[in-house]
């Protein structure tokens, strides 16, 4: 643990990580974290997701711009809870995380990388293609995501939907934000450079029990992080059944609908329950509706499996709120929540 130098910084402690680190008080706790290899579990960085949530054991602080994130419920706060991706510290802390992981594995770096594929797969979806140095190829885990650093210093979060490869482009899918800084840069019609900057292998969504039977529900570009976790499944040859529920506003959305389809005609381990929200009559088998409640009604009579859930947050939160009111059980449910940024 490096020396704090004269600017003011506190003393970070994470108890079940066991490990410590400075934090100036003009950054957040999550920041500092990142900046030392420690990979907590976060998304959006905005205050919106709770990902990042941690019990906040001892310590002052503020939290950036707001008075209270918008991702933090009045009971999380009565809890003593805290979004570390807001925190800034005023005296040295020690947060409680559950079940965190330190990535000693796949430790987090910033690389230079560069655009090489650009392939519009929907109307505001394009599927990039970036190239890692040959010599520092991305060491990941299936189901984690990169930032990639602007020039302004702000950061966009991508997942990535492919596995690791010494040779092979990582592959993201970005959705169009009108303004969007960065998705300008990936559908090619901003002036910036196809030289970029990223910081990775981040968060911790993956699967947790390889062996169980699961399902995945995506919703829009939420389907990166869980293709990843498909071919890694299907490249270690697991015998469990997976099922996979993918929705979209319509057909155009559901981008890889052909590849999911012929999968599922061909493997016995492997369901696919494609919906849209508005009928189409050219595809009248597709299902119709909001994706979660669609897949709560499978998950209903197999209360055994693990559930893995990426889309944005609204989704995120009406499933949470499905399967508590079910009386499922919730340590079971893995959510990777999406922000679209501008």
């Amino acid at each position: 643990m490096s020396e704090p130098s004269s600017k003011k910084k506190h003393l970070v402690k994470v108890l079940y990580a066991k490990q410590a680190f400075f934090c100036n008080e003009d950054q957040t706790v999550l920041d500092a974290a990142l900046s030392t290899g420690l990979a907590l579990p976060h998304s959006c960085r905005g205050g919106n997701c709770g990902r990042c949530v941690a019990q906040c054991r001892s310590g002052k602080f503020v939290y950036r711009n707001v008075m209270v994130p918008a991702g933090l419920s009045r009971e999380q706060q009565e809890r003593g809870e805290v979004l570390l991706c807001q925190v800034l510290p005023r005296s040295p802390m020690t947060v409680d995380i559950d079940a965190v992981r330190a990535t000693a594995q796949t430790p987090v770096v910033k690389l230079p990388c560069r655009i090489v594929g650009r392939e519009q797969v929907a109307k505001d979806v394009v599927k990039l293609r970036v190239q890692m140095p040959r010599s520092q190829p991305l060491q990941f885990v299936p189901g984690q995501h990169v930032d990639f650093i602007l020039t302004d210093g702000r950061r966009r979060s991508y997942s990535l939907a492919c596995l690791p490869s010494a040779t092979n482009p990582l592959e993201l899918h970005v959705r169009r934000v009108v303004g969007g800084v960065f998705s300008d840069i990936a559908f090619g019609i901003s002036e910036h450079s196809d030289l970029l900057r990223l910081e990775g292998p981040l968060g911790r969504f993956g699967w947790r029990d390889p062996d169980r039977n699961a399902v995945l529900i995506a919703g829009g570009t939420g389907y990166a992080p869980l293709k990843a976790m498909l071919l890694e499944n299907w490249q270690q040859n697991r015998d469990r059944q997976l099922h996979l529920f993918w929705g979209g506003r319509d057909v155009q959305d559901l981008y890889e609908l052909s590849a999911m389809c012929e999968r599922a005609s061909a493997d016995r381990n492997f369901s696919f329950t494609p919906v849209i929200e508005t009928a189409d009559a050219d595809c009248p088998e597709i299902a119709v509706g909001k994706v979660h409640e669609i897949a709560m009604k499978q998950l209903k009579k197999h209360t055994d499996t693990n559930v893995y859930a990426a889309g944005p947050p609204a989704m995120m939160e009406a499933l949470q709120h499905s399967f508590a009111t079910a009386g499922m059980n919730t340590s079971q449910l893995f959510c990777d929540s999406f922000t679209y940024a501008q």
